[in-house]
């Protein structure tokens, strides 16, 4: 038997963020690895500071699962299409200073200094009118929402197919017994 993360939250979704939608901006600080549904809670974000040891990833094709929570419809979104297209059928790393050249994150830091520059952005945003602030993304979210409407659909309905697959069993399993899985493509 596979178990799966526990339900999402009845205001946020998944990981408490990841279906809300933003009233006000919020700040992702990444320093290390943003992998599966870090990287989701990440892209779930306004905006994304990283330090330059920071790495992005969406690996869950390596365990014969999808990206659930936001990743396989908001990372085309943040990145060139072939870019998160080779992410998400790959499950490879992305490095954060190719990620900030792509435009992914927003501020580039020393390692230590993501939490400090994104508190100093978060600073910056608040210097602003609040109401401008808070209409302007507003615009930006509803510019979005049917696409993650439709997005949150197609990832579910694959989600049912990967989840009672063989290969999600074993991918599961491999990777909790520390193998190599052996796919049976069903």
């Amino acid at each position: 038997m596979v178990a799966w993360a526990g339900e999402p939250t009845p205001r946020g979704g998944p990981y408490g963020i990841a279906g809300r939608r933003l009233q006000k901006p919020v700040i992702a600080a990444v320093e290390g690895i943003a992998a599966g549904g870090g990287f989701e809670i990440a892209l779930s974000t306004s905006l994304i500071v990283a330090s330059r040891t920071a790495s992005f990833s969406l690996p869950e094709v390596g365990l014969g699962l999808i990206a659930e929570c936001g990743g396989l419809f908001r990372g085309p979104r943040a990145l060139p299409l072939n870019i998160a297209r080779e992410l998400l059928l790959t499950g490879a790393p992305l490095g954060a200073e190719r990620a900030h050249a792509l435009g992914l994150v927003n501020r580039l830091t020393e390692p230590g200094r993501a939490l400090p520059e994104a508190l100093a952005l978060a600073r910056q945003i608040a210097e602003r009118a609040p109401l401008a602030v808070r209409e302007t993304l507003a615009a930006l979210e509803q510019l979005y929402a049917d696409n993650d409407e439709r997005g949150w659909a197609l990832t579910q309905a694959a989600k049912i197919v990967v989840r009672e697959s063989a290969d999600a069993r074993e991918g599961v399993a491999a990777f909790k017994e520390r193998r190599a899985p052996r796919w049976q493509g069903r």
